[in-house]
């Protein structure tokens, strides 16, 4: 939540950040949803956080699935 939206009216958001977007297929406009129109409408808006994306921290493939400290040493039992 933007707790003072008048702050951020005339903000400029550099190129390769919304180059970034668009190739993620992400908006840069509107709502949580993307919706311009009716920014209280979050008709499509994600809801349910994806269990599948692990981001950096996904393991690669045949990895140990021993537990790991954020250095990626292995826990020492």
């Amino acid at each position: 939540m933007i707790e003072a939206p008048d702050h951020f009216q005339n903000l400029q958001i550099p190129e390769s950040h919304l180059a970034a977007c668009k190739a993620y297929g992400m908006a840069t406009a509107g709502n949580a949803a993307g919706n311009t129109e009716q920014p209280l409408n979050l008709t499509g808006a994600n809801t349910v956080v994806p269990t599948d994306v692990h981001g950096a921290m996904y393991p690669p493939s045949g990895a140990s699935t021993r537990k790991r400290n954020l250095f990626g040493r292995a826990f020492s039992t």
